[in-house]
């Protein structure tokens, strides 16, 4: 197999991205995204606070937080800033996704791999982790394997065809990567074997030939930015995502689709560089004073209730924040009384309540 690129850096400057158009798509493509704690199963800080309404598609690369489909709790952080139900939101299972796949099913509405259209691109969204075997091996075969490849033969209108997946199956079986190896996630990392080279990289070839682009974006852990082309108009991309590393190494994978040259470009963007939503200025931790608490519980379907304890009966200020920092509500309440408000979606939110130089700060997922 003759190498056409290859290209490593584990630090690439990127400018943030220009303003949209109506003839310019833009996606992020996130993988990796979860932090090493696994009580709070949360993302990465940086991750967590991205302007995501700045790309008409999210790509999720898998390993959305420790443990993400252990409960509701942990899926309802996660859909708080993804999206997960959105059509524009396409996710690729990881290991630390696995948990529960009806619970990912039932938030995403869509099985654990299938094939997606938009905008004269075709998406491919995999399952590494469905015949997944003794830490060494994994397969995509049965179903899967087929679904890929009536793509390949049935795809006609198509610019591209990009091929979302977890493990860097790619990786596996190619003299190119053998030294790398060991600087990607231990999911891929630990894998002998695997059938992409035989099984599926020829439909992708069948693809490349009907004039097609093909681009395959993988979610693994990575200590470096990899672009790879095994030949033209195939190409392989993964982005640094470690939990270790700190965000001006960290990056993700911005791609703007021009619809007026049907092209595809990327650029590697650090997390210290990637738009991020300005948050109100909320307190981190309760008063130090004990004279002001606040309650937080839910009532029902997105719905928040609220109690201000306080030794006065003077009124405080209560502010309810999104995830993205908007202010969804705020009122002079009265304390000592239960407050209940309704609030647009389910998701994460901050309860604030203010009584004269007392603050103090509760989160609460509505689900």
């Amino acid at each position: 197999m003759k190498t056409i690129l290859i290209f490593l850096a584990m630090v690439f400057f990127s400018q943030n991205a220009t303003p949209q158009s109506d003839a310019v798509m833009k996606f992020i493509f996130v993988p990796h995204p979860r932090s090493e704690d696994a009580q709070n199963l949360t993302v990465l800080p940086s991750i967590e606070k991205i302007d995501y309404s700045k790309f008409q598609m999210i790509l999720l690369g898998g390993d959305l937080s420790w443990y993400t489909s252990i409960n509701r709790k942990a899926m309802d952080y996660c859909d708080s800033l993804f999206n997960l139900g959105s059509p524009k939101t396409l996710w690729t299972i990881g290991n630390h996704d696995i948990s529960n796949p009806g619970l990912i099913s039932e938030y995403t509405g869509r099985p654990r791999f299938y094939s997606y259209y938009s905008d004269s691109i075709t998406f491919l969204v995999l399952d590494t982790e469905m015949y997944f075997n003794g830490s060494h091996s994994t397969f995509i075969s049965g179903s899967q394997l087929e679904m890929i490849r009536n793509v390949a033969d049935t795809i006609e209108i198509s610019n591209y065809l990009v091929v979302l997946h977890h493990r860097l199956l790619w990786m596996i079986g190619n003299s190119d990567f053998s030294s790398l190896i060991p600087l990607v996630g231990q999911s891929t990392h630990q894998l002998d074997t695997t059938n992409f080279y035989q099984e599926v990289y020829p439909l992708l070839k069948k693809v490349k030939d009907k004039g097609i682009g093909v681009i395959c974006l993988g979610g693994d852990k990575s200590k470096i930015n990899i672009e790879y082309s095994p030949e033209a108009n195939i190409t392989f991309l993964t982005s640094t995502m470690a939990p270790e590393f700190p965000d001006s190494i960290n990056c993700v994978l911005v791609l703007e689709y021009s619809k007026y040259d049907r092209e595809i470009s990327w650029d590697f963007v650090n997390l210290d560089a990637i738009e991020k939503i300005e948050f109100n200025p909320v307190p981190d931790k309760p008063s130090n004073s004990g004279t002001v608490d606040l309650r937080v519980w839910q009532t029902r379907e997105v719905s928040i209730s609220c109690e201000i304890k306080s030794g006065s009966d003077k009124n405080a200020m209560l502010s309810i924040y999104s995830i993205r920092g908007e202010l969804v509500y705020c009122k002079n309440v009265a304390t000592n009384r239960e407050v209940d408000f309704s609030v647009r979606q389910k998701g994460f939110y901050l309860v604030q309540a203010k009584s004269g130089s007392e603050n103090v700060i509760k989160r609460i997922i509505v689900n």
